[in-house]
């Protein structure tokens, strides 16, 4: 059920959803997880929505959540994952979609590479080097592994 849902909102209801935006111009927050694991490699989700690139886990931030909190949520929804420790790293702004996106980025480590993806929302999941990424990647993500140290 869930399934048809989401493929009826991406038919249907995202085109109405973007001529909201283009007509509102929101601003939107949004979390980013850059998960290393501890042999030097990162997370990377591949969507199964909107252009399906690799990209790290993430979403958008409910009201009245804290920017940490949804981190920890979009990291456990989207890979099943929970890391003690989540460090705001730094914060980056887009325009998608006529919305105006304040991102921030949350780093953190872990000793297990054991993934647990929602099938609806994630095709993949995968420990990749930082040398080597799958294709198609999100230009977010370049941007990211440009900043983080």
């Amino acid at each position: 059920m869930k399934y048809l849902a989401v493929k009826t909102f991406w038919l249907f209801a995202r085109p109405l959803q973007i001529a909201y935006w283009f007509v509102v111009r929101p601003e939107t927050r949004g979390v980013k997880c850059f998960i290393t694991h501890s042999d030097g490699t990162i997370l990377l989700v591949r969507l199964n929505y909107g252009q399906r690139h690799w990209t790290l886990p993430g979403g958008g931030v409910d009201q009245d959540e804290s920017l940490a909190a949804a981190a920890a949520r979009e990291l456990w929804e989207e890979a099943g994952i929970a890391v003690p420790t989540l460090t705001e790293i730094f914060t980056y702004q887009n325009r998608t979609n006529y919305k105006h996106n304040t991102v921030t980025v949350f780093s953190g480590t872990t000793d297990s590479k054991d993934v647990t993806i929602d099938p609806i929302e994630i095709a993949q999941s995968g420990w990749f080097p930082t040398d080597d990424l799958p294709s198609p990647l999100a230009p977010s993500v370049r941007q990211i592994l440009a900043a983080t140290p």
